[in-house]
């Protein structure tokens, strides 16, 4: 096939944090925690909000979800104030703070992320709802979670013991 630049010259080296809805491609300026997006049909860049992302970067019909710090933050897909988003341009929305230790995964109405306290063995799998902002935890007494995944019956999660790691469901 052929190569299409969409954009150039940008300091972006987080390709863990790119996601595509099938027309438009969205990823985190990792020097600057920018959340951009381009397509392309429209050569070059839009920046939907400033320092902002940081390690992930998942989607759903209209929003973009990132862990930034200790948080998992809600940004729109658009740069206006659309029907589908309750967010504003340049606005971003905290569905939760505290311990994230892992990837997450999101499905229609929770985002799913592995969290543990530093040195204890007191891993989990939790979801936290995408309106209400409530977490629950759904898997306990883990040791260090380091990845989810999501089927439409399932939360399968990897626990890595160190030398070996558990996949469960």
């Amino acid at each position: 096939g052929e190569v299409t630049t969409l954009v150039s010259g940008l300091k972006t080296s987080n390709y863990g944090g790119m996601v595509s809805d099938g027309d438009r491609l969205f990823w985190i300026e990792s020097n600057t925690g920018n959340v951009m997006r381009g397509s392309a049909d429209a050569k070059g860049f839009t920046i939907l909000c400033m320092a902002c992302g940081g390690n992930d970067l998942l989607q759903d019909k209209d929003h973009l979800y990132s862990r930034h710090d200790n948080s998992i933050v809600e940004v729109s897909k658009e740069t206006s104030k659309a029907q589908a988003s309750s967010l504003a341009k340049g606005t971003t929305r905290e569905l939760y703070k505290g311990p994230i230790s892992g990837a997450m995964a999101v499905d229609g109405a929770y985002i799913y992320f592995a969290a543990a306290d530093q040195g204890q063995q007191t891993g989990r799998i939790v979801r936290v709802s995408k309106t209400t902002k409530k977490t629950e935890t759904v898997v306990t007494r883990l040791n260090k979670p380091v990845q989810v995944l999501l089927d439409e019956a399932n939360v399968y999660f990897v626990d890595d013991e160190g030398s070996s790691a558990i996949i469960g469901t």
